[in-house]
């Protein structure tokens, strides 16, 4: 994130504030307004645009996830046209889940090594260690051994601002938010942002959890309804589990 640097300029002969080095376009959004005259405010910022139109998670800025992700559907895989038809029908298909395995292939004295160390942690046989983070093991053995120790965490979900918001009908759309996290779900109904199609809504939600546990943290933006029910208009999903243990 950078903030906007400004020198002294003139507009005929009344001195004003002109913004210097603006970031270029192609790599950064522009976010807040500052008034000319308020030397203080700090409402515009830049931030960082993400290179190919990927996710966070897809982007230089995380290591890759120890996982290996496999998504899961059901559904009919019987080809267009019926059992004899040889062109295929995978628009059936939905997915009903996703698997995520480590699949670790070591020696049998590296297995036999790893079993050493885990059992002279188990006996406090390294002193004052109370973290497997501290012990000699390899930076994949460390989140091996977190996994089986599930670890209690609150999750702080920082919803600041959406763009471009395309709500049902016509004019723009009153939205609020709806966060869930496995079986907790927050409904933020009563904090409505009225008539915009970029919504500031600057909010801080926090659930408790466990890690491993639920991984998928769902974001979503509502359009409000005062007559009729109100309308999905975008999610988001963030794994919470590949960000923890990256």
């Amino acid at each position: 994130m950078k903030y906007p640097v400004y020198g002294e300029g003139k507009e005929g002969r009344t001195p004003i504030r002109v913004e210097q080095n603006i970031p270029p376009e192609k790599e950064y959004f522009v976010i807040g307004f500052d008034s000319a005259d308020n030397k203080d405010e700090k409402n515009k910022h830049y931030r960082l645009k993400i290179p190919g139109g990927k996710g966070l998670e897809d982007s230089i800025f995380f290591s890759k996830p120890p996982f290996d992700t496999i998504q899961i559907t059901r559904g009919s895989s019987m080809p267009k046209g019926g059992a004899f038809s040889v062109t295929p029908n995978d628009s059936i298909k939905n997915q009903a889940g996703v698997f995520k395995a480590i699949i670790d292939i070591m020696t049998s004295k590296d297995q036999k090594d790893y079993k050493t160390t885990l059992e002279q942690f188990e006996k406090k046989k390294f002193g004052d260690l109370r973290s497997p983070n501290q012990l000699p093991f390899t930076s994949m053995e460390r989140i091996e051994h977190e996994l089986l120790s599930p670890a209690k965490v609150v999750v702080r979900c920082y919803c600041l601002k959406a763009w471009d918001l395309r709500g049902r009908g016509s004019g723009r759309p009153t939205t609020f938010l709806k966060l869930k996290l496995g079986r907790t779900k927050i409904d933020d109904s009563k904090n409505r942002f009225k008539k915009s199609t970029e919504p500031d809504y600057y909010k801080l939600h926090e659930i408790k959890a466990k890690m491993p546990g639920a991984s998928f943290l769902v974001v979503q933006i509502w359009q409000y309804n005062r007559f009729k029910s109100n309308k999905l208009i975008g999610e988001t999903k963030i794994d919470l589990e590949d960000r923890f243990y990256s």
